[in-house]
């Protein structure tokens, strides 16, 4: 099945919003090697709050995004419902 390109732009948002939060961590976690268990683990919980807190950011700019295509066509759709239709005469039924 081929991925809508709007949804992987998405998904590869929201995987680099987990990454860079982490990745960080994770460096500083490298840059200190005789840190205690509890230091560590404050570190890494850290950086994946800041990465998922990042994540649901991009999450819901894209719900807005949706949101408003959803309002924009709707209030097209209504436009369109509310002008009277034309009728074209058929030019071939014509007298001549």
């Amino acid at each position: 099945m081929r991925e809508n390109p709007r949804a992987m732009g998405l998904r590869e948002r929201v995987q680099q919003a987990i990454a860079g939060p982490v990745g960080e961590s994770e460096r500083l976690l490298n840059d200190l090697p005789t840190a205690d268990a509890e230091t560590k683990l404050s570190i890494l919980v850290s950086g994946w709050g800041r990465g998922l807190s990042a994540a649901l950011e991009e999450l819901a700019i894209a719900i807005d995004d949706l949101q408003g295509q959803r309002t924009t066509e709707t209030q097209r759709r209504r436009h369109q419902a509310g002008k009277p239709k034309r009728h074209h005469r058929n030019r071939l039924n014509e007298p001549t």
